[in-house]
């Protein structure tokens, strides 16, 4: 067994995220079924009637001196009697406490608050989800530390139980997803900066999100598309070479200078001429 510990010390025993929301949670639970009693006893309008006698059946008990329904008129003899209405209790209280708990558990957790839909169930965009998950992705990358280690211990103990060689493999790493929110943009524009400080290709790859697999495709179409310029250049048409003439780039302007034929008057050009010979 690979145990996986949370938030480990070097004293006591791992500390639970839960431990510290679970009573708020238990808060929470109360207030909801607070909220469903009160719903279900008091959370509609009570009618009521004063000054009206009483009528009771052969045993005793009272009888309801009303039918009420919505296409009834509730209506008395005796002018003394009055009719009222009690207010329905307002569950708008509960939902406040509620939506005041998932504010201090989303504090303590270091969720965002939308993730809860406490703000009035509008889920926000852009660079507000960017600054509201700057805790959760903290706490992420904190995890993803100490539990890298046990994942790498769970793959060594497969290739063990397989009798692979790779059980012995100390120095594998664990490869996570980027838990950052960035746009394809946001996130190709970073890997382009880091380009600029020498970072090895191998490594943007990695950091853009391509699997291994894809690493070594790419790295293979590379030497494909070598291979590929390298032909074109062989079957096409090569420069032309002055005979007499060395092959660097140097000798072969120096050649095409002297063989041109010198500029300006018919005098001149033969004044040329005639120093040549």
């Amino acid at each position: 067994m690979v145990p996986f510990y949370n938030r480990s010390r070097l004293v006591g025993n791992p500390h639970s995220d839960l431990s510290n929301v679970i009573p708020i949670q238990d808060a929470i639970n109360k207030t909801v079924s607070d909220a469903l009693t009160a719903s279900e006893f008091a959370a509609w309008p009570q009618r009521y009637v004063t000054g009206l006698e009483i009528v009771e059946d052969d045993h005793g008990n009272p009888v309801e001196p009303f039918k009420v329904a919505v296409d009834k008129l509730l209506q008395a003899e005796d002018p003394a009697a009055r009719f009222g209405q009690f207010e329905a209790a307002s569950l708008s209280n509960y939902c406040d406490l509620v939506g005041l708990l998932l504010q201090h558990m989303s504090s303590i957790s270091r969720t965002p608050s939308h993730y809860f839909l406490v703000n009035g169930g509008t889920a926000p965009s852009g660079e507000s989800i960017t600054s509201a998950e700057v805790g959760l992705v903290a706490k992420v990358n904190e995890r993803m530390l100490h539990f890298g280690e046990s994942w790498e211990k769970v793959i060594r103990l497969c290739f063990a139980v397989k009798r692979d060689k790779r059980a012995r493999a100390y120095s594998m790493e664990t490869v996570w997803r980027d838990p950052e929110y960035r746009t394809k943009a946001q996130h190709i524009d970073a890997l382009l900066k880091l380009k600029q400080l020498n970072v090895p290709e191998v490594q943007l790859w990695s950091d853009a999100g391509y699997t291994p697999a894809q690493i070594s495709s790419f790295r293979e179409m590379r030497k494909e598309d070598a291979l590929a310029a390298a032909e074109v250049q062989r079957l096409g048409p090569q420069p032309e070479r002055i005979s007499g003439v060395g092959n660097t780039p140097q000798e072969a302007k120096a050649a095409r200078m002297a063989s041109k034929l010198p500029q300006g008057n018919s005098g001149n050009v033969n004044r040329k001429l005639a120093e040549q010979k």
